[in-house]
């Protein structure tokens, strides 16, 4: 992935359970990104007991343009059909930016009165790592 090294990378997903070969490549991805000296932050979103999010869709949002991918983002680029949609500039700053900006920052509180809970990479690893273990 290319990415200016003084850009911040931030991401939202699913608390959901993932298979194991997720969880290990996840981590190794996120730790080439911190040690490549990129910033990121990364954000977990969903229902505390069953890991839902609130939302699907995938977008790649940048500071001049928005894409949705309509299928996982690791299946970019292999046999998997995967389109890769524009939105319009209007929408992403009235509806994909608003959003995104809500799920990272809203206040748990706030958060928790919906049902969902928002936890850090680092929380949720520890989280699967002691579900396996029991």
């Amino acid at each position: 992935m290319f990415c200016p090294r003084d850009m911040t990378i931030t991401t939202l997903s699913a608390i959901e359970k993932p298979r194991q070969i997720d969880i290990d490549e996840s981590e190794q991805r996120v730790k080439g990104i911190r040690n490549s000296k990129r910033k990121i932050n990364l954000f977990l979103v969903g229902d505390p007991h069953h890991g839902k999010a609130p939302f699907h869709k995938r977008y790649i949002i940048s500071k001049d343009v928005c894409y949705l991918l309509t299928s996982s983002i690791k299946e970019v680029g292999k046999s998997k059909s995967v389109d890769i949609i524009g939105i319009p500039s209007s929408v992403k700053v009235s509806e994909i930016e608003p959003a995104f900006k809500y799920w990272t920052d809203a206040p748990a509180k706030e958060l928790e009165q919906q049902g969902y809970i928002r936890i850090g990479f680092e929380e949720w690893i520890e989280r699967l790592k002691k579900v396996k273990e029991q």
